[in-house]
């Protein structure tokens, strides 16, 4: 049984966005269209364009393979608490602020350290989108409740 305070747990299993992954891509290629036509040399124009491919390759691998600056695996609420959860395991977080729009839901959270993270609608399961994105406005309506943690009583 849940109650109106703690609802029903989430586990959030999170896998890597297409739309992630393609706007990441067409990221990489605006700056090197902007750089392409500045009035660079070549030799640096070369330069560039590598270290720009580099770049997107290790963000969009990073991402799919969920390592670097992209280590979580799940994001789990339990009777009003956070965790999140990557290759060392699962630890508990502290939700420091969020924003919730139709696609995409913004979280702030210090775990180990502080760190940003960014749910998109196809990065996990459509109801459990929904869901997460009901708890976040739960925590901002009700007075008393601080980041949907606790404070209610």
């Amino acid at each position: 049984m849940t109650s109106r305070r703690f609802p029903a747990p989430l586990r959030l299993e999170l896998r890597p966005s297409r739309g992630f992954c393609a706007g990441m891509l067409v990221m990489h290629c605006l700056v090197l269209l902007s750089l392409a036509l500045s009035a660079l040399s070549t030799e640096l124009l070369a330069l560039s364009a590598l270290i720009l491919g580099f770049s997107a390759i290790y963000h969009i691998y990073s991402h799919v393979r969920q390592t670097g600056p992209y280590p979580l695996r799940a994001l789990i609420y339990r009777q009003g608490y956070w965790f999140v959860e990557d290759a060392a395991g699962e630890h508990s977080a502290e939700l420091l602020s969020s924003w919730v729009r139709p696609l995409a839901v913004g979280m702030e959270l210090r775990a180990r350290s502080r760190q940003h993270l960014l749910v998109l609608a196809d990065s996990c399961d459509s109801d459990d989108f929904r869901r997460l994105r009901q708890i976040l406005r739960f925590a901002r309506t009700v007075p008393g409740v601080e980041n949907g943690i606790d404070g209610l009583g």
